[in-house]
């Protein structure tokens, strides 16, 4: 009953742990998205001034440093949040290396898709995309085969 308790704590916390990464790449997308909007909005903004307006200087700038600073206090913000996913996705692979050993997995298939989404991890560090894919097959893997991982331990 124990190594139950221990698979399913295990999965438990690697399914939380994908979790977590995604929303604060959802979060990380949002920001970035805003701010990009917000920064253009500001220069269309002081363009159509100018364009209108070509004697007044003081609104144009207003107009452009208004949300130019607001994207860059956002862009610190996206920044500091890149870099800690950045490190999250790090310890990814240190926390996915050993966990079919540490849950007695027995079943090859089992084994070879934890190594598989492993060496997607490595490779999600370095490619854009990769981590969002690597993420989204680890948690479907847990929740599709959670029952039968937490069998096949006990065995």
């Amino acid at each position: 009953m124990a190594y139950q308790y221990d698979a399913a704590q295990l999965l438990k916390s690697t399914k939380s742990w994908a979790n977590k990464l995604l929303i604060v790449r959802l979060v990380k997308f949002v920001l970035g998205t805003i701010t990009l909007i917000v920064f253009v909005a500001g220069i269309t903004a002081s363009v159509g001034e100018i364009a209108a307006n070509p004697g007044e200087a003081r609104k144009t700038f207003s107009l452009f440093f208004g949300p130019t600073t607001f994207a860059i206090v956002m862009f610190v913000f996206w920044s500091l949040l890149s870099l800690a996913y950045w490190i999250l996705l790090i310890i990814s692979p240190f926390k996915l290396h050993d966990l079919p050993r540490r849950m007695n997995l027995k079943n090859v298939h089992f084994v070879s898709k934890f190594q598989g989404i492993y060496v997607l991890s490595i490779v999600a560090i370095f490619i854009i995309w990769v981590d969002l894919i690597y993420l989204i097959m680890l948690r479907s893997f847990i929740s599709k085969s959670e029952k039968e991982l937490i069998e096949d331990s006990l065995d």
